[in-house]
């Protein structure tokens, strides 16, 4: 699966890359805000945030609703 494979890389290589000096300077008492875009039939937004938690990472994750049940209801239940 690409989108694990991509969440496997940036968890294993770390966030911000650890080849670049400056760039681990540049974030230092930030907090990151991510948005988890995308498909939601597998797994691949809690491998991220395993990640981000075991490495302690700033990392604050937000995502779309990921419920196939109240996404197809949105309609009736906001009416």
């Amino acid at each position: 699966m690409i989108i694990q494979s991509v969440a496997t890389r940036f968890i294993t290589r770390g966030f911000p890359p650890q080849s670049s000096a400056a760039r681990t300077l540049s974030c230092a008492g930030k907090t990151w805000k991510v948005y988890l875009s995308g498909e939601i039939h597998s797994d691949w937004r809690e491998v991220i945030a395993e990640g981000i938690q075991a490495k302690s990472l700033p990392v604050q994750l937000s995502s779309p609703n990921t419920s196939h049940e109240d996404s197809d209801d949105c309609g009736a239940i906001i009416l």
